[in-house]
């Protein structure tokens, strides 16, 4: 069986460094799903998902700023560090191939993960839903953005992270940056994660309807076969 771009051999893991570790938050759900992104997800996709963290986390203390249409109604609801990071560790947990025959859409089965690994670490269950709505919805336009809070913290960590947002650059510490930029580098992100989101689709279409993000992935590489690059839906 191929081995899918999401999962990580015994000889391709990301590691990481101690100054990365400290911003990891003392408790227990944080550790294990850090001990389960480590030991599971492709070096590109673990980094790119604990950047995600940094930039989420900043984004909650940081008033948006630059969206059109925004309506500031919306304030949303925070939720501790914590939740935050379960959250983004795993929200990409479920491009691993273990997930194929789960029919759910994957921004849906990796929330429901997150959520398994919360409600078993005592987090409330209202803030297990808002973590589930920030990764559900993390692949969608223009609705997060407007439903503030750590849904909206988490589209815009995602939209940073692709370019399409821009963090000020008071937003993190210069430590924090240089974490960012040297001790959790990009790799291929966009190609390792554009196909790993592919395959599974290609594999299984049942978890790649019309219109997602997923389903354009999918559809693309299915017309462009053999093609080594980034997807071009991307």
């Amino acid at each position: 069986m191929c081995q899918a771009a999401g999962d990580s051999s015994s000889t391709e893991r990301a590691t990481l460094t101690a100054a990365a570790r400290t911003l990891v938050p003392d408790h227990p759900a944080a550790q294990e799903a850090l001990d389960v992104a480590l030991k599971s997800l492709a070096p590109s996709l673990f980094y790119h998902s604990f950047r995600l963290f940094i930039y989420a986390q900043a984004l909650l203390k940081t008033p948006a700023a630059g969206l059109p249409g925004s309506f500031e109604a919306f304030k949303g609801i925070p939720v501790e560090t914590h939740v935050l990071f379960v959250a983004c560790i795993y929200h990409d947990l479920s491009t691993l191939e273990k997930y194929d025959s789960n029919p759910k859409r994957f921004e849906i089965v990796a929330a429901d993960e997150a959520v398994a690994v919360l409600l078993k670490h005592g987090v409330s269950e209202s803030a297990a839903r808002e973590a589930w709505l920030a990764m559900s919805l993390h692949t969608t336009p223009h609705i997060p953005e407007n439903l503030g809070g750590t849904v909206q913290a988490v589209r815009l960590g995602i939209r940073t992270e692709f370019r399409g947002y821009q963090l000020s650059k008071d937003a993190l510490t210069e430590e924090q940056w240089r974490i960012v930029k040297e001790d959790l580098p990009r790799l291929e992100i966009e190609k390792d994660l554009g196909n790993a989101l592919a395959q599974q689709g290609v594999r299984n279409e049942e978890k790649v309807p019309r219109l997602t993000w997923a389903g354009e992935l999918t559809k693309w590489a299915k017309a462009n076969p053999g093609y080594e690059g980034v997807n071009q839906a991307f």
